[in-house]
């Protein structure tokens, strides 16, 4: 892994955790890669038809694994800490968000701040 990968992996990771998600569980680690993934890609994002089947190449599972941990991820971060994710989207959200819309919002919201910190502005 690239050094900008490790850091944009670290700043990923770290807003998980801000979320209230914890690293024991599998679907932290699929999360936190599929993000990664989608970061490194333009135009439309298809999760189920690229992401998941490579990060579960990556991690030696599959795709539907990869699916239901991101599932149990996002429930359990509803479950403890949707406000926070309400926070992080910067609009009212009412229902738990789908795994697509779980990874596009962490994505949108790491380039964000990448761009911010990264601006001589």
């Amino acid at each position: 892994m690239s050094p900008e990968s490790i850091h944009c992996m670290n700043k990923i990771q770290k807003l998980l955790l801000s979320l209230g998600a914890t690293p024991d569980s599998m679907g932290f680690h699929y999360a936190a890669q599929a993000v990664l993934l989608s970061l490194n890609r333009t135009g439309q994002l298809y999760v189920t038809k690229m992401i998941y089947p490579e990060v579960a190449s990556h991690y030696h599972t599959t795709w539907m694994a990869v699916e239901r941990g991101i599932r149990r991820l996002i429930a359990g971060i509803w479950e403890k800490n949707a406000e926070n994710f309400r926070l992080l989207t910067g609009c009212p959200i009412h229902k738990r968000p789908s795994p697509s819309q779980f990874i596009a919002v962490l994505s949108v919201y790491i380039s964000i701040t990448e761009e911010e910190t990264n601006s001589p502005f």
